[in-house]
């Protein structure tokens, strides 16, 4: 029964860390959106500044 019981935990152990492994990925997934917000907001902001810099073109 120790054998069982002992592979029982250990089955338990993997599925918890499966578990932890899903809600990281969806932790990153659900921040994904902002980073692309803010990476189009950096590159909005420094396409302003180029705009700026060199009398209203961009590019």
């Amino acid at each position: 029964m120790d054998y069982i019981d002992a592979k029982h935990d250990e089955m338990k152990a993997e599925i918890k860390a499966d578990i932890k492994d899903v809600t990281r990925a969806y932790e990153t997934i659900k921040g994904v959106p902002t980073v692309i917000k803010w990476v189009v907001g950096v590159a909005g902001g420094l396409a302003a500044i180029w705009a700026a810099v060199h009398g209203g073109r961009v590019g």
